[in-house]
């Protein structure tokens, strides 16, 4: 109707009713709306409008408080049904309307919540308006709606846990509204607080608002120690973090946070002694974060106790007195002075004791290193210092911290497990670390992983690894991604001193596949050794019916030279074992003839890591042979052998060792001939006198020298023959013969050696029939001979066969052979025709 008042503001259709039907008088007209006289609208009215005497009209536009509106319709649009009448239209002011007045507004801020403690928090209310405020509290988070507010209701039409009304008179200063906690609302959770303001029957918007029930929590993940922890090291600090900002708190509200409500002690035979820290804290919008650092190292395998006095959080939640406690660490260090071997023995230990789960050190020097055979061994960081070890045969090994195994520029740790069923190591494979010294990061390396998890990445992904390829003769890169394979030998670079290993440690047997491809990579093949401890290649069960050679080949980088085993001859070339490191590679070569082979690693041939391939001096070798070294000015080193073995032949066989090259032009490379193949080892049969061509390679000119570095033949004596110089030298271990060379490049005519055999055996009946006599003054020999004698040659031997001595008897009298050292000497006389005249077996006291 004409001047209505209150229309909702959510009104948009409107009707118009005739005292008769009617029609659209010159088809469709527009009908426009006003809003305090300006045009909001224009709507096209047709036949669909019209209902008999009703006219509809509808508007898009969104009306708005308190506002008045005209809708304005044009003259003669609209006409009588049944008669030619028209409708004179509606002006401005003939059919108006006001809208309802608004419904209170929130003030900016506003309902907000201030003063919350323990007992009860204040609801602030301010509006646009006077009026009432109601307000419930409810545990879950889903509004209620307006008439069950203000009934004290919760959204499922229950009672509110609590409810309040109050009057707001003023719409300048907001009025508190006092809520106190109940029974209905302990603490521990979130509450929420639904509130909405009334005016003349009209209400705002519903508002919530989280009410903070939860008493300060630490985070239990980022908070060190851990509680309960008791591997904690001596220097670490004390970080506890607050799931949400904190504050101290005196009853009435919240204070700065400082170092008073924190204690730090220990127990000493019952008395609390008291820790001095240094305190810190950082608070953001999330979380405190308190550090507390010890001003002294914290000592070894004690408990410590960090005690919280209670603290509030901006909400007024009060903490309880909070406790944490934790223990340190304790380092054991083997120092093997009990039974030998044995764990548990206490007096292995350095500190008399053994602190299960703690440390344990293992360094080198002891005279024996600990073995675990049974039971379960709880270790939390576990180090292996270089050239130490750890033998693991039974029982589980437990390690819960780190576990290193140290690497230095002699020698890397080892731990072997022999991978029986029951023995058991149980570590995270990222908190293992197998070390390996790079003495030089401008070389190559050959490397193998003794774990499941090392990559590219391990070695700082500076260069790719690559692997040897037989069939192309040729490196292929790997993805910086892929994990190395156990057995499988790597090239490698880095820019890194010091590289680790991490995964798993490798245990159990691996089998490596092998090719062989002839014009191509013939034989060879790179493989590693798959262990972190070495393994000896005689443990190996390679022998004749296998498909690949009984040798080893390995590459010294810092000689830049390669090493070589044999071992059907059981002579090291320049190395001193069969035993091959921990993180190295080596090579190996399958057999002419056969197409493919295979090597099989397995860990009953692994030996603890030693300096420089150590093996022990006293043992008598397999066979008997002499080494030599080709010598540069720079005394730089390449050896080879010649080996003398009944069972050997002249053409390369089974006991001759190929000569692998490394082509430098720092190195003097020794080699002899087997035929055509140029050996590292040569082996051949020794009946009366043999000689066998001794080649080198030299990639410039210049001065060397031949060595004999030992002599492991009994009754054998070497002599080098210098074509060039047309020279013969009798060598003893030590002697060098000095040359030049003219030429660079491989050379198999200018030297030789020769070969034969001396007789030590001395019938004591014999001796009386001697012509000579030979006697000692002060530890110097001489020989007194007849004429007959002179001018005969003399060897003089020790027991094992080594020859000391060679010479010519000048005078026909007494001849002086010159001081010895304490000890039993064999004496040769040998006639013109090379057989003994006499033997002479004289001891030098």
């Amino acid at each position: 109707m004409d001047n209505a008042i209150d229309i909702p503001i959510g009104t948009s259709s409107f009707e118009l009713t005739f005292s008769e039907n009617i029609a659209l008088a010159n088809g469709n007209f527009y009908v426009e709306l006003l809003e305090e006289g300006v045009s909001k609208e224009i709507q096209s009215v047709g036949d669909s409008h019209i209902s008999n005497n009703v006219l509809s009209l509808s508007f898009n536009y969104s009306l708005g408080y308190a506002k008045e509106y005209n809708i304005l319709l044009p003259a003669n649009a609209i006409k009588a049904a049944t008669s030619t009448a028209l409708y004179s239209g509606l002006a401005a002011g003939e059919w108006s309307f006001t809208t309802e007045s608004s419904p209170p507004l929130w003030a900016n801020g506003f309902p907000s919540v201030s003063g919350q403690n323990s007992a009860k928090f204040d609801l602030n209310a301010l509006a646009d308006v006077t009026g009432i405020v109601y307000g419930v509290v409810t545990g879950a988070a889903a509004q209620p709606s307006v008439a069950q507010i203000v009934a004290g209701q919760n959204s499922s039409s229950g009672p509110a846990k609590i409810a309040r009304n109050a009057s707001v008179t003023s719409i300048v200063t907001p009025t508190p509204v006092e809520f106190l906690f109940n029974d209905d609302t302990p603490t521990g959770v979130n509450y929420y607080l639904h509130t909405v303001f009334e005016k003349d029957g009209k209400y705002s918007t519903v508002e919530t608002i989280t009410i903070d029930r939860i008493i300060p929590e630490i985070n239990q993940l980022t908070s060190l120690p851990l509680n309960g922890d008791f591997t904690v090291a001596v220097d670490e600090s004390v970080t506890i973090v607050f799931k949400e900002p904190v504050f101290g708190f005196d009853g009435s509200g919240t204070l700065p946070l400082d170092n008073t409500y924190f204690s730090f002690q220990y127990d000493d035979s019952g008395t609390p002694i008291d820790v001095a820290f240094t305190f810190s804290q950082t608070t953001t919008s999330e979380q405190t974060t308190v550090v507390l650092q010890p001003d002294v190292l914290l000592l070894q395998d004690e408990e410590y106790t960090v005690t919280i006095a209670p603290v509030s959080d901006a909400s007024g939640n009060l903490t309880n007195q909070i406790v944490r406690t934790f223990e340190t660490d304790k380092e054991n260090v083997w120092i093997g002075g009990g039974v030998v071997t044995t764990w548990n023995d206490p007096l292995n230990w350095s500190s008399g004791t053994y602190a299960p789960g703690k440390t344990v050190t293992i360094p080198i020097g002891s005279t024996a290193f600990p073995e675990i055979t049974s039971g379960t061994i709880d270790v939390h960081n576990l180090t292996i210092e270089p050239g130490a070890s750890l033998t693991h045969t039974g029982g589980t090994l437990n390690v819960t911290g780190l576990f290193t195994l140290q690497s230095s520029v002699a020698v890397n740790a080892s731990y072997i497990n022999n991978g029986a069923v029951g023995t058991v190591l149980n570590v995270v494979g990222s908190n293992v670390n197998v070390e390996q010294v790079i003495d030089n990061i401008n070389m190559t390396y050959l490397i193998s992983s003794p774990t499941d998890g090392s990559t590219a990445l391990s070695f700082g992904n500076y260069y790719p690894l690559y692997t040897y390829n037989n069939t192309t003769d040729a490196w292929d890169a790997i993805s910086s991604g892929a994990t190395m394979a156990p057995g499988v030998g790597y090239r490698m670079w880095t820019d890194d001193s010091m590289v680790g290993f991490s995964g798993e440690i490798n245990t159990g047997a691996f089998l490596v596949n092998l090719t062989r491809t002839n014009g191509a990579g013939y034989g060879w093949n790179l493989v590693g050794n798959p262990y972190p401890a070495s393994i000896d290649w005689t443990l190996l069960g390679i022998n004749e019916s296998s498909t690949i050679e009984n040798n080893f080949w390995i590459w010294m980088p810092t000689q830049r030279a390669y090493g070589a085993y044999s071992a059907s001859t059981d002579i090291p070339i320049n190395i001193t074992s069969s035993k091959i490191p921990s993180n190295h590679a080596f090579l190996v070569k399958v057999k002419i003839g056969e197409p493919t082979g295979s090597i099989e690693f397995v860990p009953d041939a692994q030996v603890a890591n030693d300096a420089n391939y150590l093996k022990s001096g006293t043992t008598k070798p397999v066979v008997d042979y002499i080494k030599l070294a080709g010598v540069t000015s720079n005394n730089v080193k390449d050896e080879m052998a010649v080996a003398f073995i009944d069972e050997a032949s002249t053409a390369f066989d089974r006991f001759d060792l190929e000569k692998r090259f490394a082509n430098r032009d720092h190195l003097f490379e020794l080699f002899s001939l087997a035929e055509s193949m140029k050996t590292s080892i040569n082996a051949i049969p020794l009946n009366g006198t043999y000689e066998v061509p001794l080649g080198f390679n030299a990639l410039k000119t210049g001065d060397f020298s031949i060595e004999m570095v030992m002599n492991k033949a009994e009754n054998v004596e070497t002599i080098l023959v210098d074509k060039l110089e047309a020279t013969e030298i009798a060598l003893l271990p030590g002697d060098r013969y000095d040359f030049s060379v003219a030429s660079k490049g491989l050379n198999t005519s200018r030297f030789s050696l020769k070969f034969f055999k001396v007789s030590t055996d001395l019938p004591i009946e014999s001796i009386s029939f001697n012509r000579s006599n030979v006697f000692v003054q002060g530890r110097e020999v001489f020989i007194s001979v007849p004429s007959e004698i002179a001018g005969s040659e003399y060897r003089v031997n020790d027991f094992s066969g080594r020859l000391i001595q060679t010479g010519t008897l000048r005078n026909d009298g007494v001849n002086s052979l010159g001081q010895f050292v304490e000890g039993s000497y064999i004496i040769n006389i040998i006639g013109t025709s090379n057989a003994a005249l006499e033997n002479h077996k004289v001891v030098v006291y």
